[in-house]
């Protein structure tokens, strides 16, 4: 009796562990299957996301071109901007003062220039022995030497007076008047036309700096107002 007692206990121990083995995997089957479907939806859903985030792109094989996003279009023309080379950049000359030569000028006469122009700081005269201003240049060279007009244009006097002896005015345009002072021998006219070189007479004196050494004082006016020589030349 106690042996069948026991036989049945563990026939139904088997029957139930077996059962129990078998939800066991079916539990296990179900979890794993759970955890590769949520897994595979997690995926999908960052990918979906990845590709909303890119630019809308479309490539088009008619004319070979690339189409994208209104912003990236405006991003790539200003690198475009940027990036570009400087030999594609327009170039424009800035206006630079004409040289001398450039203008046609040149000195009237070979030599050191011993007083400078000055229209604020006070020179020493030895004529007068006091200090004053300077309103030309003086050209050191010996009586005799050949003086020449500076540059082309047209005499528009041949006059003397008690100060600068007797001088030559020389109209060069662009509202530029020569005058050259202390000669003898004028060789021009009023009304002549000169060019840049042109002999108009030779070196005589200037009574208003005669304990000076022998020179020519030459005197500019632009547009009727005295400048510097030099400068308005462009000899500087």
């Amino acid at each position: 009796m106690k042996y069948y007692e026991n036989k049945r206990f563990t026939k139904s121990v088997g029957k139930t562990g077996f059962y129990t083995i078998i939800i066991c995997c079916l539990l296990a089957i179900g979890g794993a299957s759970w955890f590769a479907v949520t897994r595979y939806n997690n995926i999908k859903s960052s990918d979906e996301n990845s590709s909303s985030s890119l630019p809308d792109k479309s490539y088009t094989e008619e004319n070979d071109s690339y189409t994208g996003s209104e912003d990236e279009i405006i991003i790539q023309e200003e690198k475009t901007d940027v990036n570009n080379e400087v030999s594609d950049v327009p170039y424009e000359e800035q206006e630079s003062t004409p040289t001398s030569e450039e203008r046609g000028f040149v000195l009237p006469a070979q030599g050191n220039i011993i007083k400078g122009y000055s229209d604020t700081a006070l020179q020493k005269s030895e004529t007068y022995g006091d200090m004053r201003l300077h309103t030309g240049i003086d050209i050191q060279c010996e009586k005799g030497t050949e003086i020449k007009s500076a540059g082309k244009g047209t005499v528009t006097a041949v006059d003397e007076s008690s100060t600068l002896g007797k001088f030559v005015t020389i109209d060069h345009g662009d509202g530029i008047t020569g005058r050259y002072c202390g000669l003898d021998g004028i060789t021009v006219n009023t009304g002549d036309s000169v060019s840049a070189g042109t002999v108009i007479g030779t070196l005589g004196s200037i009574p208003c700096e005669c304990a000076d050494k022998s020179h020519l004082h030459v005197e500019v006016l632009k547009d009727g107002k005295i400048v510097s020589p030099l400068e308005a030349l462009g000899m500087q």
